[in-house]
């Protein structure tokens, strides 16, 4: 395997451009780094070392041709999240929904509303309650990073228990990954939606600030909601006193009120009716920046900024709703997922190919976890395919371990 340099890479808020910098973070000319980058590729060595690992997720193009013959757009975009994939789980999500045609002048909801930070409304919000419910599209991260982002003001708030639907039962091993809290990750057995890295983010940082992470959802119908009420109660009352919850969960689990459905009512309504309980209900599905303006709703293109944004009434203290009688407490407005996603904040490092295995082949995909997590089943914390003549990737954290396989062969190295 031939010697090889590995570029360090600093990426600045101020746009989209990039500077080398050696390992004193000193910027350098492009020009300099180039010459640098030859002189040194002879010297400095990426050290592999191959493992026997088989990872149960998909390439791109093995999710793309998949797609092309099943048409399952859902399983796509869940698919291509796992992969890392997030441009396309915006194209495949907007592909599947209608223009909008509305005849309703959008410029007079926002006269009579105001356009506020939305995280910090959750937070005034979420003090004065003891449970705090969140929804999901489960095929994108847009919750998972909003709830990422709050997670430690909410543990300032008190807040001691993390409720997952995603978490699922592992048969013949133990109901809802019970040591997952223990472990500190999500393995690729905790559930299905966990699988995705930015979920990953938010368990590792959930178990960091020491909340208890426990998952719930058993059953189908009407007993879903009602069994699923009751494990989340029975998980986490302690001496007859219920401590503060948050619960991350799909769609419309988090209605309160009757939800004229087979469901008669929903999981946030059940929990009311068994605690005495009113759960601050926060959703986050419907007015979602897709990138696509025409599959925009209309007030998502009104948004002045592309931040976490709420439609605050300016007579009285709600935000904005669709229904005349809404369901939720809040509803956000989620800007582009792009702005959202972490990784631009981080160093990137930046692999050539000819620092890897000559006998990958191109569907090779690169992970990357955890210092001490077991890479034969955890659930990386960032993941891309390898392409191009440079594959980058963030420094999330210190002697992070870099994984690249093809499925066939597994290659590990830690970058300290």
């Amino acid at each position: 395997m031939p010697a090889t340099l590995v570029i360090i890479v600093k990426v600045y808020d101020s746009g989209p451009s990039r500077s080398f910098v050696d390992n004193d973070m000193k910027v350098i000319p492009i020009s300099v780094a180039l010459l640098v980058f030859l002189i040194l590729s002879c010297t400095t060595k990426v050290e592999w070392q191959e493992v026997k690992i088989k990872l149960p997720f998909e390439h791109p193009t093995e999710i793309a041709s998949l797609y092309e013959r099943s048409g399952e757009r859902s399983l796509a975009a869940r698919q291509s999240a796992e992969a890392g994939s997030y441009a396309v789980v915006s194209e495949l999500l907007a592909e599947g929904r209608p223009d909008f045609k509305d005849s309703v002048d959008r410029r007079k909801v926002v006269t009579s509303h105001r356009w506020i930070d939305a995280d910090s409304l959750i937070l005034q919000k979420a003090a004065e309650h003891e449970l705090v419910m969140f929804n999901e599209d489960h095929n994108q991260p847009h919750a998972r990073l909003m709830l990422l982002d709050l997670l430690p003001d909410l543990r300032d708030l008190g807040y001691e228990y993390l409720a997952l639907e995603a978490l699922g039962n592992i048969p013949g091993r133990y109901a809802y990954d019970s040591l997952i809290y223990e472990r500190g990750y999500p393995i690729v057995h905790s559930g299905i939606y966990t699988r995705e890295a930015t979920f990953s983010m938010l368990v590792r940082e959930a178990s960091k600030l020491g909340f208890t992470i426990i998952g719930y959802d058993q059953g189908s119908g009407v007993d879903r909601e009602i069994t699923g009420a009751q494990n989340i109660i029975e998980q986490i009352t302690q001496e007859s006193v219920i401590p503060k919850t948050i619960v991350l969960c799909g769609w419309d689990h988090i209605r309160e009120g009757p939800t004229h459905s087979y469901w008669e009512y929903a999981l946030a309504e059940r929990l009311r009716q068994k605690t005495g309980l009113d759960p601050l209900t926060i959703a986050s599905t419907t007015f979602v920046n897709s990138g696509d303006k025409a599959k925009n709703h209309p007030l998502v293109n009104l948004m002045p900024r592309q931040e976490r944004l709420a439609l605050l009434d300016r007579s009285v203290d709600t935000t904005y709703s669709e229904q005349d009688h809404p369901y939720y407490d809040l509803e956000v407005f989620q800007p582009r997922l792009d702005v959202l996603l972490p990784w631009s904040q981080y160093e990137q490092i930046c692999l050539p190919h000819s620092a890897m295995p000559d006998s990958l082949t191109a569907k090779a995909m690169l992970y990357v976890y955890g210092k001490t997590d077991d890479v034969s089943n955890a659930v990386p914390i960032y993941r891309t395919s390898v392409t191009g003549d440079n594959t980058c990737y963030p420094r999330l954290m210190p002697d992070q371990q870099v994984l690249v396989t093809d499925g066939t062969l597994s290659v590990l190295r830690v970058d300290d």
